[in-house]
């Protein structure tokens, strides 16, 4: 590898020099946020002379490209944005020969009074936004759509508050002398240039180094790998590793699922269970040839729509199977549970369908029952999730592999009969799980707990009535109410303190529909069982029917333990089992 480091300053990196830089395809996005800023501002107040780490360039074939930035766009950036808070707060103060100074020596190079160009050119991703706002002389930052635009916009404010922090913190009345020791303090940074001329020396620095800044993720090691072996297309200037990327991220926006984590998820469930750790170091030492990245590249592309089906619930439906539609409403259902491992089994055998001649009723039992495992297993007992996950990409990889023939099929159903054999032997005992659910079913105002508890009466609901489920499900216009009040002062005889321990159980809550009267929330018992009879919900008007139905309804701790545990013994033995 050849290469040549100097020392230099900053401004002989940008302010004084006629080069400019773009910042290659394979490269991360935008992702230095506040803390980098804090940390970065404190230590050129702190240092006189800070030292701005490595900055990795390659250099072009000919004069007339642009050097790429192998290595330092984070911080390349982020100096651009800084001078544009510089340039703009000048502009807001008045001095608007200074600011357009600051923006033709640090942001654009000016040749003449109509050749110009931007000194830093991001990745097509950031491009557009970038000159509209930190590059313009008429700054426009609204509208920011991507969460790398939606920094830029926050680091140029925070910038700019800065400024202006030291500005009003200097009793002169001139503000200038300020911004210059600003503009000295970033010019005379030091940092180490390394300059290369190879580009396969470009991607094996990117792959090794971590200067200051964000570190190298696995998404973005696997990024540089897969741009370095899918090139653009010389005579149609098509970028295909970029096109495909960007497809796979726009999948994968959709659902939150980063990068990484798909990319183990996919590798997990279609070639080796490794850790995130050695995931990068896998990939690599698989995908040895550019024709192996490429249909890497496809294959995750691929992989990413279909978790995206699968993790929104919609695996299209163009023949309205009342099969899938159920499917769809039960996948809804694993997504807001929130655990995520078992998309590397379901990934697998949705992959798979069509080719091992699953039926879509099968595919329906096993998400049924991963519904019913994730809610005993991981919801109620918290139980460690490495094991599941190491079981499911076992069986992922099995089913991946296994060819269509007549042997194959008899070894998919016999793969399939012991996934559900699997989860059973890993279900928490009863015992455990009624003890788990008295705890971990209790009320609270979070939106998370909330909506569990709205998934586990609504399943009541849909146990006793499944036809008024069908027609009224249970959603967020749903609200969750105490029957004894958690204020019981005025009307029951008792304080907050003495039900507190109590009080939020399961057992003492309902479901109310949008007739309830929430005026009557601390009325006493006889009153209140009158406002739930008639909230619409008819579990609740049944428990309120068996409450009233004696000369002396009483309401107390003994009645809540004994609903809990009833909820909890019809949860475990019905509710979620597989004979439900």
């Amino acid at each position: 590898m050849s290469f040549q480091a100097t020392e230099s300053s900053f401004n002989e990196l940008v302010g004084v020099s006629t080069r400019k830089y773009v910042i290659p395809r394979y490269q991360r996005e935008y992702s230095w946020g506040v803390d980098n800023l804090v940390t970065f501002w404190s230590d050129i107040h702190d240092e006189d002379e800070f030292f701005f780490g490595s900055i990795v360039l390659k250099t072009p074939d000919n004069d007339r490209l642009r050097i790429e930035i192998i290595d330092g766009q984070q911080r390349m950036l982020t100096m651009t944005i800084f001078y544009s808070a510089i340039r703009d707060v000048l502009h807001e103060l008045g001095e608007l020969t200074d600011a357009a100074s600051i923006h033709s020596q640090y942001i654009i190079q000016r040749r003449g009074r109509r050749d110009n160009d931007f000194i830093i050119q991001p990745t097509l991703g950031l491009r557009g936004y970038f000159q509209r706002s930190v590059q313009s002389l008429e700054p426009d930052f609204s509208r920011p759509t991507t969460k790398e635009e939606k920094r830029v916009r926050k680091n140029y404010e925070w910038f700019k508050a800065r400024i202006y922090e030291k500005i009003h913190a200097n009793s002169s009345d001139n503000s200038l002398p300020i911004i210059d020791d600003l503009i000295e303090i970033i010019g005379r940074m030091q940092l180490i240039q390394i300059t290369v001329t190879e580009s396969y020396d470009a991607y094996r620095i990117f792959e090794t180094v971590n200067a200051t800044g964000v570190d190298l993720s696995v998404a973005d090691l696997i990024k540089n790998m897969v741009f370095k072996h899918i090139r653009e297309d010389d005579e149609t200037g098509e970028d295909p590793a970029q096109i495909k990327w960007t497809e796979m991220k726009n999948n994968l926006a959709e659902i939150n699922l980063d990068v990484a984590r798909f990319v183990r998820y996919h590798w997990i469930s279609s070639r080796q269970t490794v850790t995130m750790g050695k995931l990068y170091k896998s990939v690599k030492n698989s995908a040895t040839r550019s024709r192996n990245w490429q249909s890497l590249m496809d294959d995750l592309v691929d992989d990413s729509e279909l978790i995206n089906q699968l993790m929104l619930g919609e695996i299209p439906n163009p023949s309205m199977l009342a099969s899938i539609s159920r499917i769809n409403r039960k996948l809804k259902l694993i997504n807001g549970l929130g655990f995520s491992q078992c998309y590397v089994l379901l990934l697998s055998i949705y992959r798979n369908m069509e080719r091992l001649n699953f039926s879509w009723e099968g595919f329906e039992n096993l998400v049924s029952e991963v519904e019913n495992f994730n809610f005993v297993y991981h919801t109620i007992c918290t139980r460690p999730a490495n094991r599941v996950e190491t079981f499911y990409s076992q069986k992922a990889i099995l089913i991946n592999q296994i060819e269509d023939n007549d042997e194959g099929l008899a070894r998919f159903t016999s793969n399939i009969r012991s996934i559900f054999n699997e989860l059973i032997a890993l279900k928490p005992s009863r015992t455990d799980f009624i003890q788990d659910f008295n705890n971990n079913t209790q009320y609270s105002n979070s939106t998370k707990k909330k909506s569990l508890l709205r998934y586990i009466l609504g399943r009541v609901e849909e146990h006793y009535y499944p036809d008024q489920i069908s027609e009224r499900p249970i959603d967020e216009s749903i609200s969750i109410e105490h029957i004894l009040p958690q204020s019981p002062e005025e009307h029951w005889g008792l304080n907050s303190e003495e039900v507190k321990p109590y009080v939020h159980r399961i057992g003492n809550l309902v479901l109310v529909g949008q007739g309830f009267n929430s005026s009557a929330r601390n009325f006493g018992i006889q009153r209140k069982i009158a406002e739930l009879s008639r909230t619409g919900i008819l579990t609740t008007a049944d428990l309120i029917t068996e409450i009233s139905d004696t000369d002396n309804p009483v309401w107390t701790e003994e009645e809540i333990n004994r609903r809990t545990t009833s909820l909890a013994e019809l949860a475990y033995d019905q509710l979620w089992s597989r004979r439900a």
